[in-house]
């Protein structure tokens, strides 16, 4: 099981990318990570329905996700032309 310290950790690295990612995001990505740690830790304990839920309602966080990096890496892109 995953400890409480290592979930504040991986908050507390969310938290540095908020330069990057709109504030709303940072609670998705924590919920994506909780997940993902209930899914290769405790798999016997994961909802198939909650599963096919993810699957069918919020895989658009992951485009929201890239949409953000990619425009961010574009402005570092640009800073960096001389």
């Amino acid at each position: 099981m995953v400890s409480q310290q290592k979930v504040e950790s991986m908050l507390g690295n969310l938290e540095r990318y908020r330069a990057i990612l709109p504030g709303d995001m940072a609670p998705v990505l924590a919920q994506m990570a909780r997940f993902r740690n209930r899914l290769v830790h405790l798999y016997w304990q994961v909802d198939d329905i909650a599963v096919y839920n993810i699957l069918h309602r919020d895989l658009g966080d992951f485009d929201r996700f890239t949409s953000h990096i990619r425009k961010f890496i574009s402005q570092e892109e640009e800073d960096s032309e001389p």
